[in-house]
């Protein structure tokens, strides 16, 4: 898809007043800041392309419930994802993620945070704000311990966070 291509996809969902938007697999290499104006998106599709990065300009979509980034290249978040604060679904998985910004806990009415697949080596101790959380999946990370304050998630099943804690312990085991 060209840039003039997704421009117009841009605008004709803001015409048409769309509240979804899928640009699954279009070969977007980076978005532009035009994506403000789609403020009234509550999903907003954007797996398997080629972003390396996200617009600050993404922090005003704040009408989002769902944003699909995996499959892509990212290798970091801007704080404005922070701004986010209506959305439930985050799928980050298959990226290049190696942090996580502080701002992830302002998304406080996150029910599912897919992180699998990434490089992470550690979570930010804001992730106790997430406490509508339900599912966190860490799987195939960089992670060699978790912060204590994981602990706070009570909505995360235990048997996920044992699970997850299984295959930390396992590679910290595999490295030593």
């Amino acid at each position: 898809m060209t840039q003039d291509e997704l421009l117009e996809a841009f605008q004709r969902a803001k015409r048409e007043a769309e509240k979804e938007l899928n640009l699954t697999g279009k070969g977007l290499t980076e978005l532009p800041s035009e994506i403000r104006q789609l403020s009234q998106l509550r999903e907003l599709y954007l797996s398997a392309n080629q972003l390396t990065k996200l617009p600050p300009e993404i922090g005003q979509l704040t009408q989002l419930r769902e944003l699909h980034l995996d499959y892509n290249q990212l290798t970091k978040l801007p704080p404005e994802i922070g701004q986010l604060t209506q959305l439930q679904w985050l799928h980050l998985e298959h990226n290049q993620l190696t942090e996580l910004p502080p701002e992830i806990g302002q998304l406080t009415q996150l029910r599912e945070l897919h992180l699998d697949f990434n490089q992470l080596t550690k979570l930010p101790p804001e992730i106790r704000q997430l406490t509508r959380l339900q599912r966190l999946v860490l799987e195939h990370n960089q992670l060699t311990e978790l912060p204590p304050e994981i602990g706070q998630l009570s909505q995360v099943p235990f048997h996920i966070l044992d699970l997850i804690i299984s295959i930390i312990c396992f590679f910290v085991i595999k490295i030593n």
